[in-house]
């Protein structure tokens, strides 16, 4: 995860403004995304939503009737560890590791892992490819859930579909974006304090999303408006969408664009892919020296407060 140093400057550093701005034009070409070929999306979002139909804890922070949600953001390309094909495990342990984001919320209960460190070595998402389709989620990460019942919390979610059609095409990790709730024929979901449940099976609504990195606006194109989003929360803790990383930073400058002029392609079961189209080179030299502009200003500032605090 990233450091929490007050005094850290967000933007890319340089010795001289004007070596900055006279190079802006030439990198801006140099760096834009040419590429036509569709890419494959890797990245996919599962999020869930209902309320709390159950508590045997005896705490009453999440009390029955507690609205929840979940989101759960995996990697496609994470391999699977399971040689039966009619089974799929998925964990942290390999390159590229299977999940990189996950946040659940249950009233004031909170819990966000932003960062594959952050998923302990007992969390991995279950495929089941048989008479049975099924999605089986489970996340230990003691460090991050607040605790429940005086004691360490850890999550479990199981979507399950018992009768035909199959709604799976293998035991990879699902990529189809039709898939919703009524997919599946029961759906729990369940925070997991010492000795007891906090759960629901009633979920009301389930998506599945390819992630487009620097789509910050979500609207399924990165294009200017996701920059005036960057720049608009430049600085600041804000968790803005198809972002892994904390907070608002250089990276996610960079991020946004690497991937300028991609679209969402209309993928289904396992294709589903982004677009790139050629984004026009003026508008990009513009902005990266509008960037610029602003990362030189963040770094005044930064250092001038730095000396009022020295």
């Amino acid at each position: 995860m990233k450091s929490a140093n007050p005094h850290r400057v967000p933007c890319r550093k340089s010795a001289h403004a004007r070596g900055w701005a006279a190079t802006t034009a030439l990198l801006a070409f140099t760096l834009l995304p040419l590429a036509t070929a569709p890419a494959q999306a890797n990245l996919f979002s599962l999020a869930a939503s209902g309320t709390i139909s159950f508590n045997s804890s005896g705490d009453s922070t999440i009390p029955v009737g507690t609205p929840w949600s979940f989101q759960l953001t995996y990697d496609t390309a994470a391999p699977d560890l399971d040689p039966d094909p009619t089974n799929g495990t998925f964990t942290n342990t390999t390159a590229p590791p299977a999940m990189s984001f996950f946040h659940y919320k249950a009233g004031g209960y909170e819990v966000t892992l932003d960062d594959p460190a952050d998923f302990g070595m007992f969390s991995d998402v279950l495929i089941t490819f048989t008479s049975i389709n099924g999605i089986d989620i489970n996340i230990f990460a003691p460090d991050f859930f607040p605790p429940l019942a005086g004691g360490a919390v850890s999550f479990h979610a199981d979507f399950a579909r018992f009768t035909p059609p199959p709604i799976f095409a293998s035991d990879a990790l699902p990529t189809n974006t039709d898939l919703g709730a009524a997919s599946f024929d029961d759906g729990n979901v369940t925070l997991l304090p010492p000795n007891s449940v906090v759960t629901s099976s009633n979920v009301t609504s389930l998506t599945l999303t390819p992630v487009l990195p620097g789509d910050y606006n979500q609207n399924g194109v990165v294009d200017a408006a996701d920059y005036t989003v960057w720049r608009d929360n430049l600085g600041s803790d804000t968790a803005i969408v198809n972002d892994d990383t904390p907070g608002v930073m250089a990276d996610d400058y960079d991020r946004w664009k690497a991937h300028f002029g991609e679209t969402a392609g209309n993928g289904s079961a396992s294709d589903t892919q982004f677009s790139t189209a050629v984004p026009e080179p003026a508008t990009l030299v513009l902005l990266e020296m509008e960037a610029i502009g602003i990362c030189l200003f963040w770094d005044r500032t930064a250092r001038a407060n730095t000396r009022l605090k020295t």
